[in-house]
């Protein structure tokens, strides 16, 4: 095996037609290790060479090229190629789990290319090159332990037949010995000298199992003097041995070889490869053993098998192993009318750790969570590791199916609880899927598919939890596809609608802004909220065009009310994090402007808590170039997630949105109020503004009007409105507030 000082650079190919593209990977690749090396090719210089010749421990593949089909099947096809790594712009979940069932080792983002922090998509094509290379050294190391072991047996089969053969030679001079012949005498002492010079021991036995002649090399082996074993019961050095004594001539035509447990002098049992043959000389019959110690190939061997059937970081049961096992169980329980079950996990936020902490740091989550699973599992058990964060469990012959629920929530609870990982504390959690044998299906792919339907429903709670496969969950499959089938021609039939949500400042008893909120006029099931289809549209990858509708429609509305005269206003859309790891997404919201002529202080993009914990470096880049137009930033949904400190310092920002979640409960928890008062308190140290979101009741109103937090939306001033509506609208809240100021009120709700 090649040493490490000495061990060539890794190669990493990328199959593109942008050299925009290579470029900033091979910086990216470059700022992180000078141990690479890096080549890029387009799809037609890469067919039209022989393939091979460019070698490669990865390949990076841009999906995005109509080139790129041929080229993925061609590396996938071919049974020694390294990883093959798929670029994609934007990649919906359902995208990239095609790619990954396809072969693919990993889908990585256009957008994430710049990254060459230690937990970024570079440093990740790095490990799995890594990786490659030394499976490939391993497998190398491996052949040529099994090739030596092989080439061993065949050198003991040829020698083993030389010693009979020189056995019978002896054994002839021997008897000619006895006749007094000199030469016979001096022929038998120089045979006997070429047995005790051989490496493997050498044991010749007499019809009553008793040794007769041994060689050094036997004396070595077994730990005990010639003296000691000659006229000793060969049954004692290889216990249980039956020497068959029929089936041989003069000739010594019967020899065999096998595997067999020899015993060394203090007891210790180690294993052997025995030939022997049967020889008759006049009425003595002798067996002849040639025994050679295998124990470094049966080491190299169950290394070799441990390496096909068991995962190296975790030293769990593999995918191949996983699937032998599952098979062998269904078998067993078609007999003995047992359950099989079968559990699919995948770990939550796993992602987070290698981002933040590096993979290092991972790898050994999970082997602690490797540990965690052996453990609480019976040894009957299959517990695997499919490929990163991805385990599998296969239960076999259970008696029903109301054990299984116990287990998988002492998994969670273990899995859950916070572990110390190189110095780190760190919390993950699991989703399962469960399927049963023969309950829910009777083969092996159709299993794997019903745990898989159960994991995603899991997943889909958004916490660690467990789901058992049902037919219901077939049926929500279906109204998912059904449902993103329906926003495709929801975006070519114009069926979206855009409402606003006016926003007031309760001292100046003014409208402030409004918040744009797309709506979708269903043609069947009527007028659809967000939160029924938003989240179906990023898996869909519809948000991009989605977003461009309602970014259109909301500078064509500015332009419309500014001719008809309406004062101007901020106007608020969401935007989310698929929307905002867009690289395009700048230039467009810039053109945008440009064409509508509009001034970009008037447009407010709201961002979710929970999209600021995760790629910081590329939010904040993205977020300050937004910024760099002249619109405003505001952080929504504020208080739900776990943005830090130092996060909100380092982004552009202009303003904090509280969600109505914490407005709920400020008249029933004296401590959602106090957290109510210490955001607000927040902001006015960072210099952010504060609106609320949820007002629902004067109450609510007062007291965030008390703790200095003027700017409110909600149900007690306006429900969401069609966008054509809102002058409207406007005019009467103007004529109430007039009207109230003279009677020397100002109530400002519905």
């Amino acid at each position: 095996m090649t040493r490490s000082g000495s061990r060539p650079p890794l190669r990493i190919l990328l199959l593109s037609t942008s050299s925009k593209v290579a470029g900033r990977l091979s910086r990216a690749l470059g700022q992180i290790s000078d141990d690479v090396v890096f080549d890029s090719l387009a799809f037609e210089q890469w067919s039209a060479g022989d393939q091979r010749n460019v070698p490669a421990d990865l390949v990076l593949v841009d999906v995005e090229s109509s080139a790129a089909k041929p080229a993925v099947e061609k590396l996938l096809a071919d049974p020694e190629r390294g990883p093959v790594v798929a670029l994609a712009r934007e990649p919906s979940d359902n995208k990239a789990r095609e790619w990954l069932d396809a072969g693919m080792a990993a889908v990585i983002d256009h957008a994430s290319l710049d990254d060459s922090n230690p937990g970024g998509p570079a440093a990740l094509l790095i490990a799995l090159a890594r990786a490659e290379r030394q499976r490939k050294d391993d497998a190398a190391e491996f052949q040529r332990s099994l090739a030596d072991s092989y080439d061993s047996r065949e050198r003991l089969e040829s020698q083993s037949a030389e010693m009979i053969a020189m056995a019978e030679d002896l054994e002839r001079a021997y008897r000619l010995a006895d006749d007094s012949s000199r030469q016979a005498v001096e022929t038998a002492r120089r045979l006997e000298g070429v047995i005790n010079t051989v490496a493997d021991s050498v044991l010749i036995v007499r019809a009553d199992g008793r040794i007769e002649q041994a060689n050094p090399a036997a004396e070595q082996a077994f730990g005990l003097k010639r003296e000691i074993l000659l006229g000793g019961p060969i049954d004692a050095l290889l216990p249980g041995i039956q020497l068959r004594r029929d089936e041989a001539d003069d000739r010594g035509s019967r020899r065999s070889v096998f595997e067999w447990q020899a015993r060394k002098h203090d007891g210790a049992l180690f294993p052997i490869e025995l030939s022997v043959g049967s020889l008759r000389l006049g009425d003595d019959h002798f067996e002849i053993c040639v025994a050679r110690d295998i124990a470094d190939r049966k080491r190299a061997e169950a290394r070799v098998r441990e390496l096909a059937l068991s995962d190296p970081l975790t030293k769990l049961s593999n995918r191949n192993a996983f699937r032998a096992r599952l098979e062998d169980a269904i078998e067993r329980s078609r007999r003995n009318g047992k359950t099989v079950a079968l559990v699919l996990m995948d770990l939550n936020k796993f992602k987070a750790v290698n981002d933040n902490f590096g993979h290092p740091t991972g790898d050994a989550l999970l082997v602690e969570v490797a540990k965690h699973l052996k453990r609480i599992m019976r040894k009957s058990d299959t517990v695997a590791r499919l490929g990163g964060d991805e385990f599998a469990l296969v239960l076999p012959e259970i008696d029903g199916v109301e054990g299984v629920p116990p287990l998988l929530g002492r998994i969670i609870d273990a899995i859950c609880e916070p572990m110390v990982i190189d110095g780190s504390l760190i919390k993950v959690g699991a989703s399962m899927g469960v399927a049963f044998f023969p309950a829910d299906d009777e083969d092996v792919e159709g299993l794997i598919r019903k745990a898989d339907l159960a994991l995603y429903q899991a997943k889909a709670t958004g916490e660690s939890a467990f789901r058992v496969y049902d037919r219901q969950l077939h049926r929500q499959m279906r109204q998912r596809k059904t449902l993103e089938d329906d926003l495709r021609l929801a975006l070519a039939r114009d069926e979206f609608e855009l409402h606003v949500q006016p926003q007031i400042d309760v001292q100046a008893t003014r409208v402030i802004g409004v918040e744009a909120l797309i709506r979708w006029r269903h043609p069947t099931l009527g007028l659809r909220k967000p939160n029924e289809f938003i989240a179906a549209a990023e898996n869909a990858g519809l948000i991009g065009p989605i977003g461009q509708w309602v970014l259109g429609q909301v500078v064509n509305t500015m332009n419309l009310w500014d001719r008809t005269g309406e004062a101007p206003l901020r106007m608020a859309l969401n935007m989310s994090v698929r929307q905002l790891g867009d690289p395009g997404l700048v230039d467009a919201i810039r053109d945008c402007l440009t064409k509508a002529r509009i001034s970009a202080s008037r447009l407010e993009f709201e961002i979710t808590e929970t999209a600021v914990d995760r790629h910081i470096d590329p939010l904040v880049e993205r977020l300050t170039a937004l910024r760099g137009l002249g619109v405003g930033l505001t952080i929504d949904d504020f208080g739900t997630g776990y943005a830090s400190l130092a996060y909100l310092r380092r982004f552009p920002i202009q303003r904090l949105k509280i969600d109505q979640s914490i407005v709920r409960n400020i008249s029933k928890s004296e401590a959602d109020a106090d957290f109510a008062c210490a955001i607000v308190d927040l902001a006015k140290s960072l210099r952010f503004g504060v609106v609320v979101e949820g007002i629902e009741t004067q109450n609510e109103a007062d007291f965030f009007n008390r703790i200095g937090c003027v700017e409110m939306q909600g149900y007690f001033f306006a429900e969401p409105m069609p966008i054509a509506d809102f002058p409207k609208w406007r005019r009467s809240f103007e004529a109430r507030r007039v009207q109230s100021m003279g009677r020397g009120r100002a109530r400002i709700g519905r």
